[in-house]
């Protein structure tokens, strides 16, 4: 399920994920090597990055992964949901808020988040016989709907067109404009800026300088909204490729299926 494996990153209850080589920020991307091996992650910023293992979750194993508690202490936060969905195969990738002052150093392969594994619910027992006719996972997917969960419901599979997730250095960074980045340190000067005026005396200084804060906090607002549509349609467009690669290996398994055969009846 984990590769490369490393014997000494197994816990009692779950395992070490490493620091990978691919990482975003700013929308542009980077890649770690013996030369530059260290991610460096800005006081107040985002860094988009992956982990250094590939997983492939069997179908009946869902897995929890989160941020080690060492550089939750450090003020760095993951932006994202714990969940890995049974079925996932590929390398996770998480945007990680650095929250503090501090500029945060990472080396390439040190410990970053650990992931723990669940077995889901059993198939039903009329499903046993079907299990053991299949194979492959092709024919899994195929024979889908003859399979049933716990009571007898519909046993749901994952999505193949989001399978085989790649590192973040995979994908395209957004626009100039639609760059991810905090906001926290626009809102950090927008308050100095906000106490000087205050500082320096008035009421009239006070309600401009209010009005410019309301004026920026708005603009902010509407680049998360405008950032949110741009990341759906991107997300639409990377499915439709993901779902056409998955078609193509698809029509070359059964190519391969067909020179199998082939090759048997000449044996004969």
């Amino acid at each position: 399920m984990i590769e490369p494996f490393q014997p000494n990153n197994l816990k009692p209850a779950s395992y070490s994920l490493t620091l990978g080589p691919n990482y975003q920020y700013g929308g542009v991307n980077y890649v770690l090597n013996e030369d530059d091996p260290t991610l460096v992650i800005p006081a107040n910023s985002i860094v988009f990055a992956s982990m250094g293992e590939f997983i492939r979750l069997p179908h009946y194993m869902a897995a929890r992964f989160n941020l080690a508690i060492d550089h939750i202490y450090r003020g760095l936060l993951l932006g994202t949901g714990p969940q890995v969905d049974p079925g996932f195969q590929g390398v996770l990738s998480c945007p990680l808020h650095n929250i503090s002052n501090q500029t945060i150093l990472i080396p390439l392969g040190e410990h970053l988040a650990t992931i723990d594994f669940i077995k889901t619910s059993p198939f039903a027992g009329e499903s046993q016989d079907v299990l053991e006719e299949i194979s492959s996972e092709e024919e899994l997917y195929r024979r889908q709907e003859d399979l049933l969960g716990k009571a007898g419901n519909d046993h749901r599979l994952f999505e193949q067109k989001k399978k085989w997730k790649r590192p973040i250095i995979g994908y395209r960074p957004g626009p100039g404009d639609h760059i991810v980045k905090s906001s926290v340190a626009d809102l950090d000067e927008a308050v100095r800026g906000f106490r000087k005026l205050l500082r320096r005396g008035g009421i009239g200084s006070s309600i401009a300088a209010l009005g410019l804060f309301l004026a920026l906090y708005n603009t902010i607002v509407t680049l998360h909204g405008d950032l949110k549509d741009d990341i759906k349609r991107r997300e639409a467009t990377i499915d439709q490729l993901e779902e056409t690669v998955i078609r193509q290996d698809f029509e070359q398994e059964d190519l391969r299926d067909q020179i199998r055969s082939l090759q048997r009846q000449l044996q004969e």
